[in-house]
């Protein structure tokens, strides 16, 4: 078998992809499952959004999203559990500046691998 990059093939079977459009739901409680899916999505620049209850509910992720991960967690505390109105808000707000910095982040790695040509990494 013999690979070439994307600058280098020939021929009519070259076919462009784009990156798969991915989302981390992201409940309002501590979870260490979600913890490190987010930590290995981003080490490895994948762009991502993170979705919050109001953002399931709200529906119409079908055309917004290729993919949606689910942290392993009991089913009961994605469909009944906390809110941000239930919990602390300077627990809220610190998790609200947290997502933003990594989405800030996760943009620029992409940004500057597209510009190179390469694919992202940490």
């Amino acid at each position: 078998m013999t690979a070439e990059g994307a600058s280098s093939a020939r021929g009519a079977g070259v076919v462009a992809l784009r990156a798969p459009r991915i989302a981390l739901y992201q409940p309002w409680t501590a979870n260490m499952d979600e913890g490190w899916t987010r930590w290995v999505l981003e080490q490895h620049g994948f762009p991502y959004t993170t979705l919050h209850n109001a953002d399931v509910r709200a529906g119409t992720l079908r055309p917004r999203f290729d993919a949606i991960i689910l942290p392993d967690q009991a089913p009961r505390d994605i469909l009944e559990g906390y809110d941000f109105k239930t919990i602390r808000p300077s627990t809220a707000a610190a998790s609200a500046r947290r997502a933003s910095r990594r989405s800030r982040r996760s943009s620029a790695r992409v940004a500057r691998s597209s510009r190179s040509g390469r694919r992202a990494t940490s």
